[in-house]
């Protein structure tokens, strides 16, 4: 058959592509080539002992951080790394889906990365994106409490003796109390702080390794009712916050360790407020959340800043670590007329605005956040202009906004994921 015009053409055509193509991977080649030459050239000159002193930096610079993050090189580490990483891969049937067990509190309602984490009054249970079960387990605790990390989990028995550590994909270690149980928290390789009722004392924090062999700290209260700790992601410094009465009022502190002192890195006084929550930011800072004020602690320099609610009422608020603080306050207690506060990591304030929709809970991430009212869910960004709003369920009492673009919703039965 002979061959048409059009066919020489397109012959013609990939040779000629091919000799350009063939031409540019050789001026590649060969300006790579002298790159190499000049940089070769240029170390030569440079005098032997500074390359020695050079190389020994470097080295230095690696060992000090191989030494930091050694945790993550260990084969536990690594292991549940890899283990969680496969079950993220897994595909669910979707969401919405129906919640194992009874009821899941408000507080009982985590997210993990992209990964939902939910503890009801009988099972803890961890689903993927696609809601996939990545871990499915039945507990017996009679007042389940649940704490995460950037990698971890914490259940423990309020006012019980039992704990347990978990991955978003398997059980880590289990562990027993002698004393009952008033809060506990963990960090992300497993390191954890655990504050019980003590003999001869009010309560006794101690601050333990992933396996519960080591005690790496230990601190009696005397005169503070604890109602909350923190532990810091490397688990090398904790957190208390604690509540005592002083001429009918009451006094509220908190105590940052150090675990290589016997007494407090740091502890700070706050006349008439109660602390509800304390957690560690992304910069080491600590915030404390009150039913007065909101204060982010620096610890290493002993200061503090406050940002107080002016006489409103705090009816939502949700802690970002590398964000800071969301607060949601107003003047009445079903949550109308209310006004949204972003509180920075230093403590500054950054950013304020007034909603009239009433406000149940809060989210925010990724600059954005979302408020939820009563069937319905608004997305405002942070100068609060509203980006976004759409229904959800009547019986919608949580939200978590992992996302610029999604969220969880808890309802009384379901969690379901939106997209918006």
């Amino acid at each position: 058959m002979r061959k048409s015009y059009f066919d020489t053409a397109n012959k013609n055509r990939f040779k000629s592509l091919g000799k350009i193509v063939t031409f540019y991977l050789g001026q590649v080649k060969n300006s790579y080539l002298k790159f190499v030459e000049y940089v070769k050239n240029f170390i030569d000159k440079i005098p032997k002992k500074f390359v020695r002193v050079f190389i020994i930096l470097l080295l230095s610079f690696f060992s000090v951080m191989v030494f930091v993050n050694r945790e993550k090189f260990s084969p536990d580490y690594i292991g549940t790394f890899l283990a969680d990483s496969f079950a993220e891969f897994s595909f669910g049937p979707g969401f919405p889906q129906k919640t194992n067990g009874g009821k899941v509190n408000c507080e009982n309602f985590k997210v993990i990365d992209k990964d939902v984490v939910l503890l009801s009054d009988l099972s803890l249970t961890t689903l993927n994106s696609s809601a996939s079960e990545m871990l499915q387990k039945q507990h017996s605790y009679q007042n389940p409490i649940l704490k995460t990390c950037d990698t971890r989990a914490i259940i423990y028995d309020l006012g019980g003796k039992s704990l347990e550590i978990t991955s978003k994909s398997k059980t880590l270690h289990n562990s027993s109390t002698d004393y009952n149980i008033i809060s506990a928290a963990i960090s992300n390789y497993g390191t954890f702080a655990i504050v019980t009722e003590a003999k001869g004392f009010l309560a006794q924090l101690t601050v333990l390794s992933k396996d519960s062999r080591n005690v790496y700290y230990r601190y009696n209260f005397a005169n503070h009712y604890i109602t909350d700790v923190a532990i810091r992601k490397d688990g090398w410094s904790s957190a208390v916050c604690g509540a005592t009465a002083n001429d009918g009022s009451v006094v509220s502190s908190v105590y940052v360790f150090d675990y290589n002192r016997e007494e407090p890195l740091a502890k700070i006084d706050y006349n008439d407020n109660m602390f509800i929550r304390l957690e560690y930011l992304s910069n080491g800072n600590v915030v404390a959340i009150g039913d007065k004020l909101v204060s982010v602690i620096n610890p290493s320099r002993g200061t503090h800043e406050d940002y107080s609610y002016d006489n409103k009422n705090i009816v939502g608020f949700d802690v970002n670590k590398k964000e800071g603080v969301l607060l949601a306050l107003s003047l009445s207690e079903d949550g109308t007329n209310t006004d949204m506060v972003i509180i920075g990591q230093t403590g500054k304030l950054e950013k304020s605005f007034h909603t009239e929709h009433s406000v149940k809970a809060v989210s925010f991430n990724h600059h954005k956040l979302a408020a939820l009212s009563y069937g319905k869910v608004y997305v405002y960004n942070f100068v609060g202009h509203l980006l976004k709003s759409f229904d959800v369920g009547i019986d919608t009492k949580n939200i978590r906004l992992f996302s610029g673009k999604e969220l969880y919703t808890l309802g009384l039965t379901d969690v379901n994921k939106i997209r918006f």
